[in-house]
């Protein structure tokens, strides 16, 4: 055995994948729970996975088209079935269930930042400095709100919804291109993040400006909690607001 060998071989005992983990989490406090001991790719038995899940499919499949309909699928198409709602419909499901709860958390949590005048002025007023939103202000905020409204955010998400080391990831990874992209001050017109939600940056702008700083607090997918909860505004709003202040100034 060369040398080279030899001292491969001892690093790889002297550290050990647990002390390297242990060193790889000093700089986030989130970091122990986020590379914890977690089975992923070629270590999934994926086939035993879906086997176990086809008594479910089955009892689903009978319900929505009857039993005798429900034999004939599954007897010709099981397989097919099976991959997709595996492959496919399951980390789906899960990655929209992720923003759902990343808009809840960060809704409420950013509206109670604008309500209490204490979290306001330590914290969230940092944010709002930026008068003008640019792309990269998009995360310029006071660290203690960075790691609750977003870190914490996107760890429950990942937890509640049971996303996969690479399905949280892909998670996180839109998320903070459609935080950018939200700051960007462009509402472009082909781009795919501003398109599939009313949640755009034309949307976040109003809320930066300071007729809609008590407004718009939904971020960074849907707006559906301004819409329930009466704290939309629009451009439309805005107008309306202007000429009823003007009509009582004259």
């Amino acid at each position: 055995m060369s040398s080279t060998s030899q001292i491969g071989g001892g690093l790889t005992n002297i550290v050990s994948t647990s002390q390297l983990k242990s060193r790889l989490v000093i700089w986030s406090p989130d970091g122990l729970w986020w590379v914890e001991e977690k089975l992923a790719g070629d270590q999934v038995d994926h086939v035993a996975v879906m086997s176990n899940m086809l008594p479910g499919l089955h009892s689903l499949v009978r319900v929505v088209v009857g039993e005798p309909t429900a034999a004939r699928m599954l007897e010709k198409h099981a397989h097919e079935i099976l991959y997709a709602v595996y492959w496919w419909a399951i980390p789906t499901a899960k990655f929209f269930l992720g923003m759902l709860i990343i808009d809840t958390w960060q809704y409420f949590l950013h509206r109670a930042m604008h309500t209490n005048i204490y979290l306001y002025k330590k914290f969230h007023s940092v944010h709002h400095r930026l008068y003008v939103p640019y792309a990269f202000g998009a995360l310029y905020n006071h660290p203690l709100e960075g790691f609750l409204l977003d870190t914490v955010g996107a760890g429950i998400a990942e937890f509640v919804a049971g996303m996969t080391t690479r399905e949280a990831t892909l998670l996180f990874v839109v998320s903070t291109f459609k935080t950018v992209d939200d700051h960007c001050g462009y509402n472009l017109p082909l781009d795919p993040l501003q398109m599939f939600s009313g949640n755009n940056a034309d949307y976040h702008d109003i809320h930066h400006q300071v007729i809609g700083i008590k407004s718009n607090f939904s971020q960074p997918f849907f707006i559906h909690w301004d819409v329930i909860l009466g704290t939309r505004m629009t451009r439309k709003d805005i107008e309306l607001r202007r000429q009823k202040g003007k009509q009582r100034s004259e």
